[in-house]
């Protein structure tokens, strides 16, 4: 065995070791999950009469909670490389409007289900993860018996156990502790995909300069966040605020400058950091496509910001309409102001 085979053995080794450590820790939190999961139902059976919507409601932000810290295990554990969640929108209105809103968001409805699959994943993880183990100790336990004669006589099929039995329930061992190691390997691969598919963002463009970066880095989970400078918030490529990462998160950004002035930032793997100088690179490299594309996002970011005041005055409209129970109208604030004049004049 040569030291590439060793230090690839070793490699896997730790990848094993490291997926056992997430399934063991998957277990309480999984518990805590199906909790979660079963209030939540409650909630929405309970909403017909409304004293299930702050149920729901509080319940959804503490799934909000559970996915960061699933979002921060998976990271530590399974290398996912996932982005910080996006924190949760603040909503207006009635109970029952951000009971709606909440749950017809998708990136919600996506948490939900990692947390009502936490459980079930982490028990089928550790079954499929434990019973290989289980099966290299055992034919270790006996070989070890059969080579020193230790305990009562023990058959295995029609042969005896002994030193030579041993010896073959060894080396079978042997094989079957390589195969449990490579079989926690994939199940980490699996479980990081799972992750990723359920906590990273749906709404993220592809677009070509993301893709080009990305590919030129080697970090599929890259992103471009752009700079509005009048606004001094940075926006994604559909014009959403875009929160930097933090420290300790598994995430870096690179600020891109052209021309003096700060155009965008490049949230990727924080382990690129050891090369700023491939991300400098590449940012100079994008920069003027960056830029371009900053534009569009500052468009729709106006767009977004029209459409939120548009809802805003929806509501506003609703609250204002008359009350069938009383026969009430409630004034807008302007219609007050308006007739505080008329009266005046």
């Amino acid at each position: 065995m040569n030291d590439g085979d060793t230090i690839d053995f070793g490699r896997r080794l730790r990848r094993a070791v490291e997926a056992l450590e997430y399934l063991v820790l998957s277990l309480p939190l999984g518990i805590v999950c199906a909790a979660a999961a079963a209030l939540l139902v409650l909630g929405a059976a309970l909403s017909a009469i409304w004293i299930g919507l702050p149920v729901v409601l509080f319940t959804v932000a503490g799934c909000a909670r559970l996915a960061e810290l699933e979002r921060r295990q998976a990271n530590r554990l399974l290398d996912a490389h996932i982005p910080p969640l996006t924190p949760p929108a603040h909503r207006e209105g009635t109970l029952w409007r951000r009971a709606i809103a909440t749950l017809s968001d998708r990136d919600n409805w996506r948490m939900l289900v990692l947390v009502a699959i936490k459980l079930p994943v982490a028990l089928l993880g550790l079954a499929a993860g434990l019973f290989p183990i289980a099966v290299t100790a055992w034919l270790l336990i006996f070989g070890v018996r059969g080579i020193g004669h230790l305990g009562d006589r023990f058959y295995v099929g029609p042969w005896t156990l002994g030193p030579l039995t041993g010896l073959l329930l060894c080396a079978l061992a042997l094989a079957a502790g390589i195969l449990a190691i490579a079989a926690l390997d994939g199940l980490r691969t699996l479980l990081a995909s799972l992750s990723r598919a359920l906590l990273s963002s749906g709404e993220r463009a592809e677009g070509p300069v993301r893709e080009l970066l990305a590919e030129s880095l080697g970090d599929r989970t890259l992103s471009v966040a752009y700079w509005l400078p009048e606004r001094r918030i940075f926006v994604d490529e559909l014009g959403h605020k875009v929160h930097m990462p933090e420290p300790g998160s598994g995430r870096a950004w690179t600020a891109v400058e052209r021309d003096g002035r700060r155009v965008a930032a490049i949230i990727h793997d924080a382990e690129l950091a050891t090369g700023p100088e491939l991300v400098n690179a590449a940012a100079a490299g994008a920069a003027l496509a960056i830029d371009n594309e900053r534009l569009k996002a500052d468009l729709r970011a106006r767009v977004e910001e029209l459409r939120v005041s548009r809802v805003r005055i929806v509501e506003a409209g609703d609250h204002a309409r008359p009350d069938p129970a009383s026969g009430s109208v409630t004034p807008c604030p302007r219609s007050s102001t308006n007739s505080s004049r008329s009266g005046s004049q």
